[in-house]
Order: structure tokens, then C-alpha cells, then sequence
């Protein structure tokens, strides 16, 4: 369950990347209204998208360390058993 969690973040941050730079190409090749907050919301996005995908990469290197993937299970089942 752990590692689906992992991989899912983990994709949904590389599509919000993909997304925060698309729109950072489109706001930096067009002129008028509204392309002066595109281009500063699409730097937001992709700052925090390159943040979740260190967090996410090093909690699931932590983890995968700690051996909570080499199990279906989470950690606490296996704990309570």
C-alpha cells in the first residue's frame, strides 16, 4: 500500500510540474493581460512541485530503507500481529 501511496504522489507531482511549465512556456511566448500572474503562478507551481518530489524521494528512499516496502502491508499491521 506504501509504495501505490508513493508512485501516485509521487506521478502527481511530476504532472504539476509538467503543468506549471507548460504554462510558464505559454505566459513567457504570449503578451497582454494576465500572462504577468501566469508566469508568477506557474513559478510557484513548479517550485513546489520540485519540493514534493524531493520530500516524497526522500521519505520513500527513508522508508524503503526502514523496510516498510518489502511488505503488502503497512508497518503497523505487522507491529500489531
Amino acid at each position: 500500500m506504501m509504495m501505490f501511496m508513493f508512485h501516485t504522489a509521487y506521478a502527481l507531482y511530476l504532472l504539476s510540474l509538467a503543468a506549471g511549465l507548460g504554462l510558464f512556456i505559454w505566459s513567457s511566448r504570449n503578451v497582454g493581460k494576465g500572462v504577468g500572474i501566469a508566469k508568477f503562478f506557474s513559478v510557484i507551481i513548479m517550485l513546489l512541485s520540485i519540493l514534493g518530489i524531493a520530500c516524497t524521494g526522500y521519505f520513500g528512499t527513508k522508508y524503503w530503507q526502514e523496510g516498510y516496502f518489502s511488505v503488502p502491508t503497512d508497518m503497523m499491521h505487522r507491529v500489531m500481529e
